[in-house]
Order: structure tokens, then sequence, then C-alpha cells
């Protein structure tokens, strides 16, 4: 971070499933996310997340359902910033079955909900990031 004068990176990580005390997959670090990327992908993970706050400045994450970690992404990075991942595997994930992340279907909804209500995005504007936003995470399931 500090030798790329990098503002915001992040790392890949692995799914560890508490149910079963068995790892899964481990997901892949996009090399770059910028704040457009943001609206149509959530690989950022928190949990992997370090942001230079001597370069970006203060923020603060809004109270919000759900999708708080990548809108404050967004956020930063509209002021002018871009993410970087980094290669290393940094951080276990921890799922089960009464995880937020657990249900898909109800991530998806927080995250049609965070278009049309907090970004107050058109809904043509909104389908278009929710296409690349599911194609994103199905592309991120599948491989």
């Amino acid at each position: 971070m500090q030798e790329n004068n990098f503002a915001i990176t992040y790392t890949k990580y692995q799914i560890y499933f508490s149910d079963t005390c068995q790892k899964g997959k481990v997901v892949k670090a996009k090399k770059k996310m910028t704040e457009r990327s943001v609206y149509k992908d959530t690989s950022i993970a928190c949990l992997t997340v370090m942001v230079n706050r001597k370069e970006t400045g203060l923020f603060h994450m809004p109270r919000i359902k759900h999708t708080e970690d990548n809108v404050t992404w967004q956020e930063i990075m509209s002021r002018g910033y871009a993410a970087y991942g980094l290669l290393e595997n940094l951080a276990l994930y921890r799922m089960s079955s009464s995880s937020m992340t657990g249900n898909k279907m109800k991530a998806a909804r927080d995250q049609w909900d965070t278009y049309r209500k907090y970004y107050k995005f058109s809904l043509v504007k909104s389908a278009y990031f929710f296409c690349w936003y599911a194609f994103n995470a199905i592309k991120r399931k599948l491989f």
C-alpha cells in the first residue's frame, strides 16, 4: 500500500463455513475497482480493506442495512481514488446458514433498494447496474 502509494487496498479471502467447519473457495480480488465499478460489483470484502485515512480524509459508513460497506467504498472513490486488489489471501470470511450474506435473494433485494432508495437512481439506471451486479455475483459463485 505504502510502496505503491495506494489510498485503498483489499485482498483475496477464503470462505469458511462455520456450520460445517470447512473451508470453501478463495474469492479473488480484482486488480482495480473504481467509483463506477463498485456499483456493478460487491467483491470488495470489508474484512480485507485498508484505507489510508490521511490520504482519503474522514469517512463514515452510512446506517443502512447490508450494503453500507459498498456504499462507503463508492463514496471514498468518488473523491478521485481507486481501490487496488492485492493477490494475497489474508482473510477467512465466515458464513453460516443464518448470516446476512447467506441469503442471496435478500442480498439482491437489498442491492436493488440501495440503487433506488439510497442512490436514487432511475429505474433504467438501477436495472443496468443490477444486471452487472447479478452477472458478477454469479461469475464469482461459479468461478
